[in-house]
């Protein structure tokens, strides 16, 4: 299975460093892709924002005023952009357009294998990229000052 090209494209400043881990994942032999699905990111992120103790819907839907509809598998509401960030596991420009235009951030990542050990280091490392923007809430102790919007 090719490595997933989606990865390339993030926003609100994903780590280098990251995206090499999470391409690498991709490049995994085909019956270790096979454990894997886009649903389970969905899983995952919610296993490390109740660790955390932060908000995270899974899945969620993003509906235009038009009535057109997008699906992402994560909603992560206190970071990324004004409305959130949204993830996802397959690039769709016209889904990446539709979240900008919104107000939120956008990152597409590899779900990973199911095998793979629960690294919550990881996590902590993309959420403080895309920086705390929960206005009037103060962010999580583990957040500290690495982020770029503590308060």
């Amino acid at each position: 299975m090719a490595p997933n090209k989606s990865l390339e494209r993030t926003r609100e400043g994903q780590s280098a460093k990251l995206i090499h881990r999470r391409a690498r994942r991709s490049a995994q032999s085909l019956d270790r892709m096979e454990t894997s699905s886009p649903t389970s990111l969905g899983s995952q992120w919610q296993k490390a924002a109740s660790e955390l103790g932060i908000a995270c819907q899974s899945p969620y839907t993003l509906v235009m005023s038009n009535g057109e509809r997008f699906e992402f598998e994560v909603l992560l509401p206190q970071f990324g952009a004004t409305r959130g960030m949204l993830l996802g596991t397959e690039f769709n420009a016209a889904a990446a357009q539709a979240a900008t235009l919104e107000g939120f951030g956008f990152s597409y990542l590899d779900a990973g294998s199911v095998d793979e050990p629960f690294k919550l280091s990881e996590y902590i490392e993309c959420l403080t990229d895309w920086g705390w923007v929960a206005k009037g809430d103060p962010p999580p102790t583990w957040y500290g000052s690495r982020g770029r919007d503590a308060v």
